[in-house]
Parts: structure tokens; sequence; C-alpha cells
């Protein structure tokens, strides 16, 4: 449980509490002292993202950082073959626009990692041509996104990538709901061979916490899977075949509740977002929303 849900928990049971003392010297209902929590509304569109915010972000624009862990796989004719392993962690604060949307400020720090030790690799042996290659780290900067009312995303345009990010419909059991993200982006110029990266994502949650009257965020686990074209890196030139990716992780977590692993390579390699996280996300968040609240 994140330490804002656990600050729910603690309010709502006191207000139950104090609700039911009350009712116990004046004879009053508790229902009519303490206010019911709204009703979880996964029908209309604004309901919908609510709840997605709820789990991807945060409704109060509070830093969300996200973790997960996970391994690649070379697919040559249906044959797997363990590659390497990926840690990655991503940083994000979320703020409501007038039109009901949401835009946010969002980096990520990832890096590729040994199956046998778990520690950031430097350089690799390629299982398939034998060559020792260098790994490189994946790195963003500050980017800006838009998911509007009716949950579409706009992307930023990159030069060369064409991307396709789409929310697919809820799925719910019982007390649990999942939201699936599905990612399509492709890199290349005319003429050159292309580069795909294809990625589905999904959210886990609570209807409980989800209804929680005053909730601001909801403890949130993830599950990724992705096929990939080889990679650049790897030198596999022509070679048929491509990636398989699968990890899991969480929305919510704490810098002391990332890897280890992580943690120690980021402050070598980019200790600013450590020490100063929202810092790094200020250019991009300062301009969120600029054009359309100036007078």
């Amino acid at each position: 449980m994140t330490d804002a849900s656990a600050d729910i928990a603690r309010r709502t049971a006191l207000k139950l509490v104090a609700a039911a003392g009350l009712a116990a010297s004046t004879g009053t209902a508790r229902a009519a002292i303490a206010p019911a929590a709204p009703k979880l509304d996964l029908m209309s569109p604004a309901g919908r993202l609510r709840a997605f915010i709820l789990m991807r972000g945060a409704l109060d624009e509070r830093l969300v950082i996200g973790c997960v862990q996970g391994r690649y796989y070379g697919v040559v004719d249906d044959v797997l073959t363990p590659l390497y392993g990926v840690n990655a962690a991503t940083f994000a604060r979320y703020k409501r626009m007038p039109d009901g949307g949401y835009e946010a400020a969002t980096c990520e720090q990832a890096y590729f990692t040994s199956l046998e030790t778990g520690q950031v690799l430097e350089n690799w042996v390629n299982p398939y041509t034998g060559e020792t290659v260098a790994v490189p780290v994946t790195a963003s900067k500050p980017q800006h996104i838009r998911i509007d009312k009716n949950m579409q995303f706009d992307l930023p345009a990159i030069p060369g990538m064409s991307a396709r990010h789409d929310i697919l419909p809820i799925e719910t059991i019982g007390n649990d709901i999942w939201f699936t993200e599905q990612t399509f982006v492709t890199l290349g110029k005319p003429g050159d061979k292309s580069y795909h990266y294809n990625e589905l994502t999904t959210l886990h949650a609570r209807r409980s916490d989800l209804g929680l009257a005053g909730a601001k965020r909801v403890p949130c686990e993830t599950h990724f899977s992705a096929t990939v074209s080889w990679r650049p890196w790897l030198n596999m030139g022509d070679r048929p075949g491509h990636m398989l990716g699968n990890g899991a992780g969480l929305y919510g977590a704490t810098m002391e509740t990332l890897s280890p692993v992580w943690m120690e390579a980021t402050l070598k390699a980019r200790p600013e977002l450590v020490h100063d996280t929202l810092g790094v996300l200020d250019p991009v968040w300062k301009t969120i929303g600029a054009a359309k609240t100036a007078p």
C-alpha cells in the first residue's frame, strides 16, 4: 500500500469511528453522519478517465513513480532464447485541463541487465553472433503527453516515427479492474528497414480502492509484454527474427522502494533524477496548460 493510500485508509477509519461514537450517544444512524463514498463510475468517459488517472497518475498533481522489471527473449523460428533483463523507472506529474482531459510531464530511465547477476550490463555477448557489443542506457528527456477526455493519447511528434497509443475497453471481474494500453511504434525513413516496437501494458487495481472517498491515487500493479525488432546495438543485421519482452511492476513506487540496482546506476549516470526529480520535470511541467490558461 502506498503512503497516500495508507493515509486515506487511516482517515476513513477515523471518520467511521467518530460516526459510530456519535450514533451511540445520540441514536443517530452512522450513515446519516458519515458521507458515503461516491459511486464508482466506469460507464461514462469521464468516470473511466478518472479511474485510469487514479491508477496511472494522480488527481492532485503529485509526483508518481512507476517501475518495471522483466526480461527480453530472442525469437527465431518460434524458438525463445533468453537475452537480458530490463530494469526501468518512470516519473510523471499529471494536471487536469479545463476541457476534462489531462496533461503530463514524464521521463524514463531504463537499464539492460544480466540474467545471471541482475546487474546493469555495459558489454554483452550476443548468443546469436558470438560478438561482444556495448550496451546502451535508455534515458529519456522530460516529455509532454496529453490524454483527452475520451482517453485518446496525443504523443509528441518525432521525425521519422509513427506512433499509435490506445486504451482498450476496461475489464472487470469482481473487485478487480484492468486497463490495457496498446502502443504501436514504427521508426525509419522511407526506403530504410523499419524498426518496430509494439507493447501491451496492463494496469490492475481494486474497485474498493477506486471507490474510496477522497482518493487521489490508488495502488496499481502493472504487467507489460512487447514484440520488438532486433535493437540496432545487437548488430543482428538482416538475420530473421525479433524480440519478445515480458515484465511486471507498479505505479506508486517511492525512491526507497526502487530497485537497488536501478538506484546505484542512476546515482552514477543521472543523479539529478534521484535528488531533484521535480526539477528534472519542471521544464516541461511549467509549460503544461500555459497556452490554454494565459490571459
